[in-house]
């Protein structure tokens, strides 16, 4: 590279920093500052704090305890490197390709700019530091064949970087097309988030098998205190026999920790983020051969990534990367429609029975738009994200045996209010996503109820399948009363129903407009904002008796003893609850459209942002 165009650019990449920061203001700027200066001490007193207690602690420590050592560091360095890959997702880019291309400069000049910068991060910055003064520690007490770390970590941040750097290169060529922005954003928050929660329930596994051969000693010291209480056994045979229990829990915790390093062992020998744990270990037990063989895989790792981008990135700057469809295959598709007329139906013109085509067409329209809005697909995806992080910390009192049946009834209860949380806001604002698309409605000949109806029809899909699947993996992992659970599931359309009720009102008389790609509320002003709150609540209050009634009075008159345990009162109170649910929105959409009738005008007024 010319040493006046890295010049030149590391002036480039500096004048856009500070504008960044001087862009956010003064307090960015000084909480920017004392994060920087923290992380400066930090990794400068980890690296020695590293050297010092590596000097004390490894002579005496086994090559294992140094891999377990390395094979945590490199978790955390995953960790904090997504974190910052998910911050910086919506940027392609460190520097703007297409706004240095005229100038006297390759594009592959800039390619390898970009990529150093990407090394210079809060986590290199953070996490490499002490690593490097293990590694001194290692190499000092462990002898010369330790010296193979610092390569081997040299390797593996650049093999993290080069493929962290294609992957975000291929995101970027995605993300051209807004449509797919956000989407790409929500999948990648949620394979990140499912990903961290892989370790916890990789622990539960092992906590089970611990838990279990515990047990197993607990239930052989039981027996024998029996023994010796019954005066079976004298205290002789009762000090042997329990001096040969300890050899043989001894014997089981020893077995235990040696599989646990077996599968630690085989698994960095497996994978490529393993191999500088691995390669750390063999260095450190006198053979430096395993950790030369993985540096040198980690580098072809990096260099074959490293090509991809760049041949990414050359064909995304020559045009094959536009973020549309091509001409050519909007053309073929118009000419196989032409070809076969009838042969595909548009989703508008689909068909329900029971409803009027009006009514049916309102429910595909409002459905195909809300399917296509990302922002829908993350308040969609937020209950799955939570019932993992939360799974997981429940995950080892799961089962009939770890919890009791009291709580397995309210389980699924709790997945559904779960569910449908983050629907409620978009319930509770129907026609946010019309935009000016609502005049289509306002100029129709269509009834206004049959404007609700359609709409509440579009949402039902998105309440009933998270929630049966929810329930469903609930019900299997921790199993409710057969009754308790059906009561569950006719629970559904009950709230599903009082949700859009409840619904309507609150998009009727407080209507907010919705910025385009969000749900953050654009030009609401406080008295809106502060009805929406009191229907949120009052939504949430009725829902939430609803939910509970049927399980909990059967509960409580059954613990009363003022009802027979053989009668399924909670599938009863469940299916009365959902006739009342039908009839009352039968009575009640009607008044509902000619409140919709008389202030349709402001509501458009309301929906559709200024300038559009």
């Amino acid at each position: 590279m010319n040493w006046q165009h890295l010049q030149t650019l590391l002036w480039v990449r500096w004048r856009l920093t500070v504008n960044h920061i001087r862009r956010h203001g003064a307090t960015n700027l000084i909480i920017l500052s004392i994060v920087s200066g923290l992380a400066l001490v930090g990794s400068i007193t980890g690296f020695f704090i590293a050297i010092i207690a590596g000097m004390h602690y490894l002579p005496g420590a086994s090559p294992v305890v140094l891999m377990y050592l390395c094979d945590g560091w490199v978790l955390a360095f995953l960790f904090f490197w997504t974190l910052g890959v998910i911050t910086d997702l919506q940027r392609g880019e460190m520097l703007s390709l297409d706004k240095l291309l005229h100038l006297p400069t390759t594009l592959t000049e800039v390619f390898l700019f970009n990529f150093l910068s990407s090394l210079v991060s809060l986590s290199t910055l953070t996490l490499v530091p002490p690593m490097l003064g293990l590694c001194i520690a290692a190499a000092w007490t462990k002898g010369p064949a330790a010296l193979v770390m610092f390569p081997l970590l040299a390797a593996f941040v650049l093999m993290v970087s080069a493929v962290t750097y294609q992957f975000r290169g291929w995101l970027a060529t995605l993300m051209t097309n807004k449509r797919r922005q956000r989407t790409v954003i929500v999948i990648v928050t949620f394979l990140f988030v499912f990903t961290m929660q892989a370790p916890q329930l990789i622990s539960f596994a092992v906590q089970r098998q611990v838990h279990r051969s515990r047990d197993d000693g607990l239930s052989d010291r039981e027996e024998l205190r029996r023994k010796i209480k019954a005066r079976e056994i004298t205290p002789e045979e009762y000090a042997s026999a329990d001096k040969v229990l300890d050899e043989q829990a001894a014997a089981r915790n020893q077995a235990a920790l040696e599989q646990v390093s077996r599968v630690v062992e085989w698994t960095n020998l497996a994978l490529p983020i393993g191999w500088f744990p691995y390669g750390a270990k063999a260095g450190s037990a006198g053979n430096p051969w395993p950790g030369l063989v993985g540096m040198l895989g980690l580098t072809g790792i990096a260099a074959f990534c490293l090509r991809r981008s760049y041949d990414t990135t050359l064909r995304y700057f020559t045009g094959d990367y536009t973020g549309e469809i091509p001409q050519a295959s909007v053309i073929a598709t118009k000419a196989k429609t032409a070809k076969a007329p009838g042969s595909q139906v548009n989703p508008i013109e689909w068909s329900f029975p029971l409803v009027s085509e009006p009514v049916a067409a309102i429910a595909c329209a409002t459905f195909r738009s809300l399917a296509r809005a990302p922002e829908v697909k993350m308040v969609l995806i937020g209950p799955v994200v939570m019932l993992v992080i939360f799974g997981g910390m429940l995950l080892p009192n799961l089962g009939p045996q770890g919890m009791p049946s009291v709580v397995r009834s309210f389980l699924p209860l709790g997945v559904l209010f779960l569910s449908i949380s983050g629907l409620a806001q978009l319930s509770q604002n129907l026609f946010a996503f019309d935009r000016s698309g609502f005049r289509a409605y306002v100029l129709s000949g269509v009834p206004r109820r049959q404007i609700l109806i359609g709409k509440n029809l579009a949402f039902a899909p998105l309440i009933l399948a998270p929630s049966l699947l929810l329930i469903a993996v609930v019900q299997f992992l921790a199993p409710a009363p057969a009754t308790h659970f059906l009561a569950t599931l006719l629970e559904i359309p009950t709230i599903c129903l009082l949700l859009c009720l409840l619904g309507n009102f609150s998009s009727i008389l407080c209507p907010v407009c919705q910025a385009a790609g969000s749900m953050k509320p654009a030009n609401a002003s406080g008295i809106t904002m502060l009805l929406q709150f009191a229907f949120l609540l009052a939504t949430v209050a009725v829902l939430g008796v609803v939910a509970v009634l049927p399980v909990g009075l059967e509960l409580l008159l059954q613990a009363w003893g003022w009802f027979p345990r053989i009668v399924p009162l909670a599938l009863i109170v469940a299916a009365v609850e959902l006739a009342a649910a039908v009839l009352i929105y039968r009575v009640v959409i009607r008044r509902q459209g000619e409140l919709l009738q008389s202030r349709e005008c402001r509501i458009l007024e309301s929906v559709v942002e200024k300038g559009e």
